[in-house]
């Protein structure tokens, strides 16, 4: 974990009505590009679900580890 240079937080959260998943706030949209990760860089993402409902994580043309889930 030394060698990571970003901590990025993720707070998964629900729209009123329990309609659309958001994340740090935002919905999904195509065109938009909310952050770019430096090749061959190394990341902790931290995320925290603060909806009630599941929500199944996936990155694209990205490796990753869990190292941690729950705090365990």
């Amino acid at each position: 974990i030394a060698d990571v240079k970003t901590t990025r937080n993720f707070v998964l959260t629900m729209t009123s009505g329990m309609h659309m998943h958001l994340i740090n706030g935002l919905t999904f949209q195509m065109d938009r590009i909310d952050w770019e990760t430096p090749l061959n860089s190394l990341e902790e993402w931290k995320i925290v679900n603060a909806s009630n409902m599941l929500h199944p994580m996936h990155s694209h043309s990205e490796q990753f580890q869990v190292y941690s889930r729950n705090g365990n």
